[in-house]
């Protein structure tokens, strides 16, 4: 699974490593139609509101940027903007 996180974040996030936090306790059948899981350095689980799969959702906490990224699968359309913290905390 891991291996796959890392694909994920490469590919969708242009971005690697990080210290990684699991966001529900182990055992949990999974998130079930996650519209946005909020992110504090990057994250990950964006997902339409009528899929029926189950998602574990994960923290980032300083991910570096990936000079190399993986491809984007061609069917997801995702823009990747850059914002500070301080940004952020100020639209919450």
């Amino acid at each position: 699974m891991e291996v796959l996180l890392r694909c994920e974040l490469s590919e969708e996030c242009a971005l690697r490593g990080g210290k990684w936090i699991k966001l529900i306790p182990d055992g949990h059948p999974g998130v079930r139609n996650p519209l946005l899981i909020f992110f504090l350095s990057a994250l990950l689980v964006i997902e339409a509101k009528w899929a029926a799969t189950r998602f574990t959702p994960f923290l980032v906490i300083d991910p570096e940027e990936d000079d190399n990224p993986l491809e984007k699968d061609e069917e997801e359309y995702m823009h990747r903007a850059r914002y500070e913290m301080q940004t952020v905390h100020a639209d919450l």
